[in-house]
């Protein structure tokens, strides 16, 4: 007799055809590998505004193909109060009592909230619960960078809370946001981290070693299934720089456009195409005549035609985006955990320069990958462009030692044998 297959119901933040993003795309990759498992039914559980739901509802069927469900989003930063009712019989409650899943991966508590997972442990008491972290958020209440308010990196709060980049909360407050995350962390079975980066800090915070595994995050199988021939133009491409990703402050875009104003200045034929929200960053921002945000303007006209924005993207439009450009640039601000636009361009075979610290130095080989340069600096990384518009052969040697991107077949059957039953 056949075996009834294992569920598995897996729960992200956003989903990222609402709210694209590397968290997002890696949390509906592993659902899609998932479903392509003989004996496993995957499920995807995703927080969206709620401007996605009537006034009476908390869930709603999203994609019937993929079995996608839709749950009302929470804005709640600081204590994580979930904002669905999760009353016995309501929508929720109901549609975990049919589905009953076996395991249950969570992707961000964030727009989710904890009330759900703790719901969830009561619902389903034999039910294992994997949470992957995406960043520090558990550890850091200033948007889980680890970076407070005059831009130094610290290493989580103390007793007394985080005064300096949260002046606002009361010690109690902090106590209350710390008691509803160990309430969380007392129902996880298990937990992901894409990078050492994130498993080190967590394991200096108290947990304990055995308790988190290294495992990458997965790749949809269009990317996976790249040509490594896939070029694009060759001629002058080591000359052109494209960013892609979100635009805020902590991404550093300005840090890029600074050093653009030295590069061009010397390599006239050097280009940066933009692919992301820029008009929507600086829309918002001007409004509140917010500082990066007239800092961005003041920089993109001063270079110019010398900066394409191409606008927001989707995923599956890299291997088109990502050709015409010869590097992918990042200059975050933060440590960051294992940015999938890492993988993505490795996937589209275009090396990186990327800032000498946390997931992106983990994850890009220096001289073979890419090239580093210093974090913050745009010094450093004006240095670095320039060498590489001076020199093309770094491009072309850099083409022959790109590391092939995390095998998914090796990622999906890790994250299998965490998911085994809770006993």
């Amino acid at each position: 007799m056949t075996s009834a297959p294992r569920t598995i119901l897996v729960i992200s933040h956003g989903h990222p055809s609402i709210r694209p993003g590397g968290g997002e795309n890696a949390a509906f990759s592993l659902h899609q590998e998932l479903r392509r498992c003989e004996g496993v039914r995957s499920l995807f559980l995703a927080a969206a505004p709620a401007s996605h739901f009537n006034k009476d509802q908390d869930l709603i069927c999203f994609d019937v193909e993929s079995e996608s469900w839709l749950l009302k989003a929470t804005n709640d930063w600081w204590t994580f109060q979930s904002a669905c009712s999760l009353f016995r019989g309501d929508q929720l409650y109901k549609l975990i009592q049919r589905l009953q899943p076996d395991v249950v991966s969570v992707h961000q508590i964030m727009h989710v909230g904890i009330d759900v997972i703790l719901k969830l442990r009561e619902w389903c008491p034999k039910a294992r619960i994997v949470y992957t972290l995406h960043e520090f958020l558990l550890i850091c209440p200033s948007n889980g960078q680890l970076r407070n308010s005059e831009g130094v990196h610290c290493g989580g709060p103390v007793s007394t809370g985080c005064p300096q980049c949260l002046p606002s909360m009361m010690s109690d407050q902090h106590l209350l946001r710390q008691l509803r995350i160990q309430m969380l962390l007392e129902v996880i079975d298990h937990f992901i981290s894409p990078s050492f980066v994130v498993r080190d800090r967590f394991v200096a915070r108290g947990m304990q070693e055995d308790q988190i595994s290294v495992v990458p995050n997965l790749l949809p199988e269009q990317l996976r299934s790249l040509s490594t021939t896939c070029s694009g133009q060759v001629k002058n491409l080591n000359t052109v720089f494209g960013f892609f990703g979100n635009c805020t402050e902590p991404k550093g875009l300005d840090l890029i456009l600074e050093a653009m104003m030295e590069v061009v200045r010397l390599q006239p034929e050097a280009k940066l195409v933009v692919h992301g929200p820029v008009h929507a960053v600086l829309e918002q921002g001007m409004t509140r005549n917010d500082s990066y945000a007239l800092k961005l303007s003041r920089l993109l006209v001063c270079l110019g035609n010398h900066v394409i924005l191409s606008g927001p993207y989707e995923q599956q439009e890299l291997p088109m985006l990502m050709k015409d450009v010869g590097w992918v640039v990042m200059a975050s601000r933060w440590l960051e955990n294992a940015p999938v636009v890492i993988q993505e361009a490795l996937a589209c075979r275009r090396p990186l320069l990327v800032p000498a610290f946390g997931g992106m130095a983990e994850h890009v080989r220096n001289g073979f990958d890419g090239l580093h340069f210093a974090p913050e600096s745009v010094d450093s990384l004006r240095d670095v462009m320039l060498q590489v518009c001076r020199y093309p052969e770094i491009w072309h040697d850099l083409k022959s030692t790109l590391a092939e991107p995390f095998s998914a077949e090796d990622a999906l059957q890790k994250h299998l044998e965490l998911f085994k039953f809770r006993t």
